[in-house]
């Protein structure tokens, strides 16, 4: 007779006095987990996440897997993976079992969405895969990965000034993402535009996800003008982790595209990212958009592997039976 996963190990939320043991299971690399212990410290501060959302799968007194999860309060208030453990010797229905739980219980905070970003070589990614698939959960993007590898960014003569977006005002931004849309290779942004309809809609939530999403210092998002005052783009880097960085998006405006202004705009975000200390910093473009990935190769980047995000539903994530089943 086959038995539950339930049955086989335990499934819970953890203890804030267990949270040592949690980020020990977490991370692969002891450097790391000093980070990760603070980073999940501060998004319980904010109310971002609780000790609740830390899941483990218990066995024999051990935990054997986990999951770390965050609740981000946008238009459409959705469920992130901060981390995820998922080794293979775990049976891949307690892996299923687990992840269900977490949705559930996220599902009682008001959470609609789920989002899952598996980076490239990760740990785990294999059984990931395999558990994502098995629960059904939409792949909705691949981008490619580039990392910065250390060093300055060169400094080539200054065309542009910049003025940062908190001064400048938000709808001068929201007005220029809205027109940075014509001609994009960015097929996730222009689908989403398509789905609000008008690309002033869409500018419009993006910005409040994006604020909602990281960690954004406001003096880091800036707008950048030619010597005539003509608006040229703009560069919107931001936090993903304690050490981590990314620029969110960047674009230039269709009439000032082909001049190069794009390696400006993106050294001066690896400049601003590292000035604040982040001395990792990712860069996702869209597999199809081969002109940024030349243009990440141009400032320095190093191309690291594919990253798959997974997104969909929570509830009909949360249907009864599990697909392959």
């Amino acid at each position: 007779m086959t038995q539950h996963p339930t049955e086989l190990t335990g499934i819970r939320s953890i203890h804030l006095h267990e949270l040592d043991s949690f980020v020990e299971l977490l991370t692969t690399h002891p450097e790391h987990a000093a980070g990760l212990r603070q980073h999940l410290l501060t998004l319980f501060a904010r109310g971002d996440s609780q000790p609740e959302w830390c899941v483990v799968a218990e066995q024999d007194g051990h935990f054997i897997a986990g999951i770390a999860c965050r609740m981000i309060l946008a238009l459409t208030p959705s469920v992130r993976i901060v981390e995820l453990r998922l080794p293979s010797t775990v049976p891949l229905e307690v892996s299923a079992h687990l992840l269900r739980f977490v949705l559930g219980l996220t599902a009682q905070h008001g959470a609609q969405q789920f989002i899952r970003t598996l980076e490239p070589d990760g740990k785990d990614s294999e059984v990931q895969v395999n558990v994502f698939e098995r629960l059904g959960f939409p792949l909705v993007r691949e981008t490619v990965r580039y990392v910065w590898p250390g060093g300055t960014p060169t400094s080539p003569p200054a065309r542009l000034t910049f003025q940062p977006v908190s001064e400048v005002g938000m709808q001068v931004l929201i007005g220029a993402m809205a027109l940075s849309l014509d001609g994009s290779l960015d097929q996730v942004m222009q689908r989403k535009a398509g789905e609000h309809g008008d690309p002033q809609r869409w500018a419009e939530s993006e910005y409040r996800s994006w604020m909602a999403d990281y960690q954004v210092q406001p003096e880091w998002w800036e707008l950048a003008y030619d010597e005539h005052g003509g608006l040229v783009g703009f560069i919107l880097p931001g936090r993903l982790g304690p050490a981590e960085g990314t620029v969110v998006y960047l674009a230039v405006l269709p009439e000032f595209r082909g001049a190069g202004y794009g390696l400006e705009l993106l050294r001066r975000g690896t400049q601003t990212l590292l000035r604040a200390g982040l001395s990792t910093i990712l860069l996702d473009t869209d597999v199809l958009n081969a002109p940024t990935q030349r243009l990440n190769e141009q400032a320095g980047y190093h191309r690291q592997g594919t990253v798959r995000r997974y997104q969909g539903d929570v509830w009909s994530l949360l249907a009864p039976n599990l697909h392959n089943s």
